[in-house]
């Protein structure tokens, strides 16, 4: 086997990665949404997530500001929301008008979950650091729900996109079990 050195685009072998809808609150209580693949749990006791954020980001100044944000995982019923989210800042674009989705409000956190994504996570900051150009936002999982008929038994059973890079994505097939 023969292997190329892939230092600058090193974080591309680490993908398909699942993609994420975060959405963050601004000043005066208006939403907005990014598309993000740059997150993971980051502890299971007590419930945490991590999610990168780049210095230009406007849901990283959003979230900082409001303290508080929503996970929403989206399927492939929710691909134009994804791509309306990950290519259009929230600075000069309402997005949430340019592509509708439902916001229900959080059980447990100011900002809403958005209603047609099968899974839901609830997050309040709890710490920052710096990682290079990204902002790492450690969250502390509030609440967490999914549509039992989309999410059963700790796997998902519709088409949650995996993003690949740049405007390509894949969707997981049938789980296999290896052991």
């Amino acid at each position: 086997m023969v292997k190329v050195k892939a230092l600058t685009s090193f974080y591309r072998i680490l993908h398909p990665r699942p993609t994420a809808l975060i959405v963050s609150m601004d000043e005066e209580n208006r939403p907005n949404v990014m598309a993000c693949s740059w997150l993971s749990p980051a502890s299971m006791e007590p419930p945490m997530v991590l999610v990168l954020l780049g210095e230009q980001s406007y849901t990283r100044s959003l979230i900082v500001e409001c303290g508080e944000f929503t996970v929403n995982i989206p399927s492939r019923r929710q691909m134009k929301l994804v791509k309306v989210a990950g290519t259009r800042t929230g600075r000069e674009t309402d997005k949430f008008k340019t592509v509708k989705a439902t916001l229900k409000p959080g059980r447990k956190v100011r900002v809403p979950v958005i209603e047609e994504c099968p899974a839901n996570i609830e997050c309040k900051v709890k710490g920052t650091f710096e990682a290079g150009e990204c902002l790492a936002i450690l969250g502390e999982v509030l609440d967490a729900y999914a549509d039992r008929k989309a999410f059963q038994k700790g796997l998902w059973k519709v088409k949650v996109p995996l993003h690949v890079w740049g405007s390509w994505f894949a969707y997981a097939g049938k789980p296999v079990k290896e052991w």
